[in-house]
């Protein structure tokens, strides 16, 4: 039997209704700075447990592997009624989530590969620090209703600090989440970070309030935010009604995001 089997075991001697979380994860981070290259490996385990009966609950959670075997505490007073299963639609994992975490001989080279090419975008540019961490889980969910179910999880970071030429020296920060981390396009993220680098450094306030502008992905994002009311949902007609032209559109035919 697993871990969780164990606990699901031990809780359904005490409660009619019980439910068992169970989480392992490990990731492994590289660091880029002045002082060099700083490698981490990390393990954890984590697990939640949930039961009860018509007039009595309790919840608890913990680090590292549980022991079944161990006394409950006093539960509290107010009843648990679990949900009952439902039916799940079939899902197929990509093919991301079974690829090995990042090695150091693929970090390294993917965090100079930024810096290369960023001084290749803007010459003077330079790479202050970065770290890049690469993860992946495994949950475990059961109850005593019959559900049981298993999920694996993962995700990469990538954050880059990086200064421009010149006297002024400025500085931006660049923080990114992808499902994997070859996924990180080292030139792709270069000249973002030149193009934050220039405007930053050179940019100005617009004359007028109508022209020609080039919005960075975080403006356009939030702009499209602030429309989703007019857009999505029912009463989203209703309260674009005002702003809309004699063909019913939303803005200006020459207004593209």
């Amino acid at each position: 039997m697993s871990l969780v089997d164990d606990l699901l075991t031990a809780a359904a001697r005490e409660y009619a209704e019980a439910e068992v979380y169970f989480k392992r994860g490990r990731s492994r981070r590289f660091e880029l700075g002045p002082q060099g290259l700083a490698a981490v490996f990390s393990e954890e385990e984590g697990w939640a447990v949930r039961a009860g009966d018509h007039r009595r609950s309790l919840f608890l959670t913990g680090n590292g592997r549980p022991v079944p075997e161990a006394k409950w505490p006093r539960p509290a007073p107010g009843a648990l009624l679990l949900p009952p299963p439902r039916a799940v639609p079939p899902w197929r994992a990509p093919e991301e989530q079974n690829a090995p975490l990042m090695v150091e001989a693929e970090a390294v080279p993917l965090l100079e590969g930024i810096e290369r090419e960023l001084v290749g975008e803007l010459e003077g540019a330079r790479l202050l620090g970065a770290y890049l961490e690469d993860g992946s889980s495994e949950i475990e969910v059961a109850s005593s209703r019959g559900v049981r179910a298993s999920h694996r999880r993962r995700a990469a970071a990538l954050f880059l600090e990086v200064c421009g030429p010149g006297k002024a020296r400025q500085s931006v920060k660049l923080l990114l989440a992808e499902r994997e981390a070859r996924r990180f396009n080292p030139r792709a993220l270069a000249r973002r970070l030149a193009d934050r680098l220039l405007v930053q450094e050179r940019g100005k306030a617009p004359r007028r309030d109508r022209g020609e502008f080039l919005l960075s992905p975080a403006v356009a994002t939030r702009l499209l935010l602030g429309l989703r009311p007019l857009l999505v949902g029912p009463k989203g007609p209703e309260a674009a009604e005002g702003i809309r032209d004699r063909r019913g559109r939303i803005g200006s035919h020459l207004l593209t995001v």
